[in-house]
């Protein structure tokens, strides 16, 4: 190294140096040991009790399987890496996930380095930045390797912006970013359609529900039904409060309850309230009536069946210091393993011997002669609550910013430790949430325990075992809500984003399952108008099926109106988003189905704009594009409406252009 590059290379390590001490005086997550491999961070995180225990950080190297030692960064990339994770924390508020892929990234870069024995972050290159990529690509998925790139790109910036090496990298990630949604080609198809839960298991599981085993498996398949008829995430179903069952009166658009024609009685709409997992105040899901049944007996069952772990979740939040025995023992009390097998229901065997010894590390505190004579260790009940009090399980469920929470005993979906363990006792001291892992296993998805498929003997139809994953169930009513004609907005709204955009990778089904889905409405008779009524009046059904063969592939029907884009040519990406001004979008003058439909749709955008107005007020993340959306959306419902105006120049019946014919679906609108 000449004496100039030794120079350079000096100015640049005390920027480095600058730079690790700015990061140790930022307030985020205060208390944590700098020179630590492994940072807690569970302190400072606002989890949900159904997520992991701990949220622990390692800056360390990639490992092939977990019984590897854990190998830390070198001095001085450590520093560098930690400085980024604590500056994007302070900064824009990372979280954990976010951090734990920034390190994956800066493992990648490290490999890199290491390979040609450098460890210091001034001498990085774009070279290492572009092998990094690389190894990310042929070693990880392709969404995973996206991010990594991304993060990659990020590091890159932050080494430019402190000028911290000789010269700029300007590192872009190469990878190209994954679809969003189900491409429209036969592969993609294929793969969307993986994602769905098969016929096979969904009739295997009504079968399940309408029967189970029991009440353990009653209550796993009540937790079931809520994912099947919401299609919540999973921390969503799992964090449901026990005051979850909400009915209100339907609106009409003069705001006036709902009455039924036939029974006079007033409408009711029928919700399941909800923490929605990427933030915000709980939330209500309505429900299609076809569900509300379903919704009604789980929310029951979970209400009756996991009353007593609920109550026992009470006791413990009236004193969270500590965790009481059964019997109500003196703390200085001793016990022996065949008395503490007696309270605890344990096997007096190895699984006390196990639980006392292992999992509680609890050390005897005497001994006294048995009846054979032999000395049997004696253990104190103070310190075996003491134990009991760091395997206990979270008490608050929900914790939000501004300090509201729920707790365990106010949750709907309550267990003891070891309920569904079938070789284990349940512990009923010991109170904590039904966890994922728990519903992965009842849906197959370990072979080594038994689900509720292979306890019926029941496989698919290649005699594969059977298993769902529970993020099928999000997709599943995703796709049958897009099927019933749920705009955008409202499917997003009824699943819990933010973004409506994020609708796309939720939606499944071919191109030609779309068309026949338009063809049954029209055969059913729930569509209107001139092409309708053509279609009654002809007698001759292949004449009928020609009809329908050649208009529903340049037409298509929503609930306000009829489309007429023509599948044959190319299929419409803005599916069911008519009322976002696109030109192919036309109201049947004088429908009242379709105008009833956009009061209604118009009375629920209201309501949701109200809400987003609050939010935006308070200055919540995102909520100003929901303000914008629904502002235009009701915008674009009266000029829908509008169409049945006296002055519009047409008959009634016909179909009228809603929007100009320069917004077509080919240009995005918002």
């Amino acid at each position: 190294m000449s004496h100039l590059e030794a120079m350079i290379r000096q100015v640049e390590g005390s920027r480095v140096g600058r730079i690790v001490e700015a990061s140790k005086q930022l307030n985020t997550y205060p208390g944590i040991p700098w020179d630590q491999f492994c940072w807690d961070i569970t302190p400072y995180i606002h989890s949900r009790a159904h997520e992991k225990r701990r949220f622990n950080l390692y800056f360390t190297r990639h490992r092939k399987n977990r019984l590897e030692p854990f190998i830390p960064f070198a001095q001085p990339f450590a520093d560098f890496a930690k400085a980024i994770i604590r500056t994007r924390a302070s900064v824009r508020g990372v979280g954990y996930k976010f951090q734990k892929q920034m390190i994956t990234a800066q493992r990648f870069l490290y490999d890199v380095m290491a390979d040609h024995s450098i460890v210091d972050p001034c001498a990085l290159k774009f070279g290492h930045f572009q092998q990094a990529a690389t190894n990310a690509f042929r070693s990880s998925a392709h969404r995973s390797a996206y991010t990594t790139g991304s993060l990659l790109q990020e590091i890159s910036d932050f080494v430019d912006d402190h000028q911290l090496s000789v010269t700029r990298i300007n590192f872009q990630n190469p990878i190209k970013h994954p679809p969003h949604s189900d491409g429209l080609d036969e592969e993609s198809q294929v793969k969307g359609l993986e994602k769905m839960p098969t016929a096979q298991a969904l009739n295997a599981l009504a079968v399940a529900s309408r029967g189970p085993i029991d009440d353990n498996e009653r209550i796993l398949l009540r937790v079931i039904d809520l994912f099947v008829v919401g299609g919540f995430r999973a921390g969503e179903g799992l964090t449901i409060p026990l005051d979850c069952w909400v009915e209100e009166s339907k609106f009409q658009h003069e705001l006036k309850p709902a009455v039924d024609s036939k029974n006079k009685l007033s409408e009711m709409r029928v919700g399941i309230r909800y923490w929605p997992e990427k933030g915000g105040e709980a939330i209500v899901k309505w429900l299609p009536d076809c569900a509300v049944p379903l919704a009604r007996r789980a929310v029951s069952d979970l209400t009756r069946l996991c009353r007593r772990a609920r109550k026992q979740a009470a006791l413990l939040e009236q004193d969270p210091s500590r965790v009481p025995l059964p019997g109500a023992r003196d703390a200085n009390e001793l016990l022996d393993l065949k008395q503490i097998a007696k309270i605890t229901g344990l096997a007096y065997s190895g699984a006390v011997h196990a639980f006392v010894n292992q999992n509680l590390r609890v050390k005897a505190s005497g001994r006294r002669k048995t009846t054979k004579g032999r000395p049997a260790k004696r253990y104190r009940v103070g310190d075996i609550e003491i134990a009991l009090l760091k395997i206990r399980a979270q008490l608050q469920i929900v914790k939000m910013p501004n300090g509201r929470m729920q707790m365990l005993s106010e949750s709907l979906c309550v267990m003891f430790r070891n309920q569904f363990r079938a070789n284990s006792a349940t512990l009923t001291f010991l109170p904590e949430l039904i966890n994922y892992k728990q519903l992965s296993i009842a849906l197959g998805n370990d072979r080594l325990v038994p689900s509720i498929f292979s306890r019926r003997g029941i496989v698919e139809l290649d005699k594969s075992p059977m298993r769902i994953k529970t993020h099928a169930f999000r997709h599943w009513p995703n796709t049958l809500a897009e099927r019933g004609g749920l705009s955008d907005l409202e499917l997003a709204l009824w699943m819990g984003r933010r973004d409506p955009r994020q609708n796309a990778s939720y939606k499944h089904g071919t191109v030609a399952q779309r068309v026949e889905w338009a063809r049954e409405a029209l055969e059913g008779g729930k569509l209107f108008g001139d092409i309708a009524d053509l279609y009654v009046e002809m007698s001759d059904p292949i004449e009928k099926r020609q009809f329908l063969e050649t208009f529903v592939s340049v037409a298509h029907f929503t609930p306000y109106g009829v489309c007429l884009h023509d599948f044959a040519l190319d299929p419409c990406r803005y599916h069911l988003s008519c009322l976002s001004g696109c030109g192919e979008y036309m109201r049947t003058k004088g429908d009242a189905e379709e105008r009833k439909n956009l009061r209604q749709l118009r009375v629920f955008t209201e309501r949701q704009l109200k809400m987003a107005e609050r939010a935006m007020a308070e200055q919540e993340y995102g909520s100003s594009n929901w303000v914008q959306h629904n502002r235009r959306l009701l915008t674009n419902a009266d000029a829908a409406l509008a169409v049945d105006d006296e002055g519009t120049v047409a008959a009634t019946g016909n179909p009228i252009r809603v929007f100009s014919s320069e917004k077509t679906k080919g240009r995005p609108i918002w």
